[in-house]
């Protein structure tokens, strides 16, 4: 069992930093952590708490935390199931590197004391010296890395997504109670006279024709979507980043066009960089799709973004592209909110 002892903690701030806010980038900062070295700070930059029509949850953090005097960025995508009590998450470090963790939480680890046990931990990227660090990392280093007001922050992103999902269920159970109550109602069944011949039957007789009609389930219709389209949520990169600092940055896209984006295919998410208004790079890193993207259908992506080679306040925006044909904001797609970011010798 690996038990933090920590009282009330929030949902996200358990799952999501059960590894991911203390772990350093590098092996040096990995290898020189001991125990008389006091625990790292966290500070989270963007996070993100959605509740399944099943219950489970899900959530995305990027932030930074102090190792040693050193600043560190990272961000992590992961899962917690209530029902099975299973929580898992994967984090990418700025350099790269990842590490994935899977726990079963048997007592509610959303609001009290956090009870673990079948923790396994793996590693990639990192040196031998600094995966033996890892593989050995307790729930209580990395949650008392969180600030109160960071906890503060994760409980109103659960309970504001808890809220929704209620909301949703409460109105597709209301759409489909009005929608049985205009269902028309059976008639009886139709009568039908045959003229037998010879047999058992007399002619004349009456027979019932067994036949319930099936009602025919209608389909909602389908939005009619253009040519190019899309729409992007979340995909804030860290809030200070050095000349040509890489960072991993968790986004998720919607396919608002008629045509789906297959995986590795020619559709990339990208971005562009701005400063004063004026665009100082157009082409952004690419990130493939991991997957086929129906239109209407979202993907959940992790980004690598490089900082600009010169210094200054800078603003980026996600942007889909359609290589050898056009990006889509050229053809009137708006491309994502201005996410500022501050760039540093």
């Amino acid at each position: 069992m690996r038990n933090t002892g920590l009282g009330r903690l929030s949902a996200a701030a358990i799952v999501l930093v059960v590894l991911s806010c203390l772990v350093p980038s590098s092996a040096f900062a990995l290898a020189h952590f001991d125990a008389a070295t006091s625990p790292p700070q966290a500070t989270l930059s963007w996070s993100q708490v959605t509740v399944n029509p099943n219950g489970s949850v899900t959530y995305k953090l990027a932030g930074s935390s102090l190792v040693n005097g050193q600043s560190f960025t990272f961000s992590c995508v992961g899962s917690y199931d209530p029902a099975s009590r299973q929580a898992s998450e994967r984090l990418t470090e700025q350099g790269g590197n990842e590490i994935q963790s899977r726990a079963s939480c048997l007592t509610d680890p959303w609001e009290v004391a956090i009870v673990c046990s079948n923790v396994t931990i793996s590693s990639k990227g990192y040196d031998s010296a600094a995966t033996a660090y890892i593989v050995n990392l307790m729930a209580p280093i990395s949650a008392q890395a969180l600030s109160q007001p960071d906890r503060e922050t994760l409980k109103a992103q659960l309970k504001t997504a808890q809220t929704a999902a209620a909301r949703s269920k409460s109105m597709l159970h209301a759409r489909l109670t009005d929608e049985m109550a205009v269902l028309p109602t059976p008639t009886r069944a139709p009568v039908s006279r045959f003229a037998l011949g010879a047999g058992s039957a007399k002619v004349g007789d009456e027979f019932v024709l067994a036949h319930t009609p099936t009602p025919t389930p209608v389909p909602p219709p389908r939005p009619e979507y253009p040519p190019y389209g899309a729409a992007y949520t979340g995909g804030a990169p860290p809030m200070t980043m050095k000349v040509g600092q890489v960072a991993m940055v968790p986004i998720t896209v919607q396919n608002r066009s008629s045509q789906a984006w297959p995986a590795g295919g020619v559709f990339h998410l990208s971005f562009h960089w701005f400063r004063g208004g004026v665009q100082i790079v157009r082409d952004g890193d690419r990130t493939f799709m991991t997957a086929a993207v129906a239109p209407g259908a979202t993907v959940s992506l992790t980004a690598k973004v490089t900082a600009p080679a010169t210094t200054g306040a800078t603003v980026l925006q996600w942007d889909m592209v359609q290589e050898g044909v056009a990006w889509f904001s050229d053809r009137g797609v708006p491309m994502s909110a201005p996410k500022s970011v501050n760039v540093t010798p």
